[in-house]
């Protein structure tokens, strides 16, 4: 079967296009990954970067003829907010293509959105406040500490130590920072000091619930991290230097339930497709509360594939649930056009 990559610029190496020769970095891409797995499988893959030029691409999509479209774009036009976009063109030319739909990832995009549409659904959100680009904090009705945040990044992008804030001038700082770095709006929301999970998920209507992961932050009472910021994400070196690590998340039977059935209502909730992974934390009390939800997260081994690993699923079978999951859906939507 032709499995098409389409892949952000920034991720298509000038000297290896194709992805046909050994790693040219330290720590393989999370692209990488994916195009050898699917070639483990059996399949002929074609890598294309979706640089913007909407006609360009979509002709050269035509003449590929794939079967599949694996939708690795993260980046629509250097904007994250416009990456919906991807899966609106592919649709449009009715082709099967991974993941969650424009619709999905418009929702999920954005932290505001999704946290009231899953709080409307009963999923327990901490409180939050928006505060508009431009716009100065009101009198703030949060409970300190509360966490800043931009409204439209992943990654943990503009996060930090200094996120979490604990009176109302250090919100402020903070806030002033999102608007003028980022040029975005900040999110205000109270701070719940505990554990954090994710659970990762497999499937269309009915998903596959994976084991859940949690991030130990080991020296966090010594002034480590004691929340995923962009920097535990992205530093080896940093997770390394404060012993932040990664397990099979520790959870009572009871626990276990309950994030299961709340990752499968945000699931529900924000019509993700595909593969997905929603985000908890955890209290003192053991309540669970929604931090955000992420369409077409990080599918490298070592973040979703160790979970489908707990799971009993290779990585090289999860990348081709995956490209199945495409094709099933796009049978469903032919089997129903009138």
């Amino acid at each position: 079967m032709k499995v098409l990559f389409l892949l952000d610029p920034a991720e298509v190496p000038n000297e290896d296009p194709q992805f046909e020769g050994r790693w040219h970095r330290r720590s393989p891409s999370m692209e990488h990954h994916v195009v050898h797995a699917a070639r483990e499988c059996g399949h002929t893959t074609v890598v294309m970067s979706f640089d913007g030029a909407v006609h360009s691409i979509a002709r050269q999509i035509e003449q590929a003829r794939p079967r599949v479209v694996f939708n690795l774009v993260e980046d629509c036009f250097r904007n994250r907010r416009l990456g919906c976009q991807v899966p609106a063109l592919l649709e449009a030319m009715s082709l099967a293509y991974t993941g969650c739909s424009s619709a999905a990832l418009t929702y999920s995009c954005d932290k505001a959105l999704s946290a009231l549409m899953v709080a409307d659904r009963g999923v327990p959100v901490p409180p939050f406040e928006i505060v508009s680009r431009g716009a100065a904090p009101g009198r703030p009705r949060l409970r300190y500490p509360v966490i800043v945040k931009p409204r439209f990044t992943d990654g943990s992008e503009g996060i930090s130590l200094k996120s979490i804030v604990r009176n109302s001038s250090e919100m402020e700082r903070r806030v002033r920072l999102v608007h003028s770095r980022l040029q975005q709006d900040a999110i205000c929301q109270e701070y719940i000091d505990g554990r954090e999970i994710a659970v990762a998920m497999l499937g269309n209507g009915e998903p596959v619930t994976l084991p859940a992961r949690e991030t130990v932050f080991g020296k966090r009472k010594a002034g480590g991290p004691a929340i995923s910021t962009e920097r535990v994400k992205e530093s080896k070196e940093y997770s390394e230097k404060w012993k932040v690590s990664y397990r099979r998340a520790p959870l009572s039977d009871v626990q276990q339930a309950r994030a299961a059935s709340l990752a499968n209502t945000v699931y529900d909730c924000m019509e993700f497709s595909g593969y997905g992974r929603v985000d908890f934390r955890i209290d003192a009390e053991g309540g669970l509360f929604f931090l955000e939800a992420n369409g077409n997260p990080d599918i490298r081994p070592r973040v979703f594939g160790i979970m489908a690993g707990w799971a009993g699923i290779e990585y090289t079978d999860l990348i081709q649930r995956v490209i199945d999951l495409a094709l099933e859906r796009r049978r469903k939507k032919s089997a129903i056009k009138v």
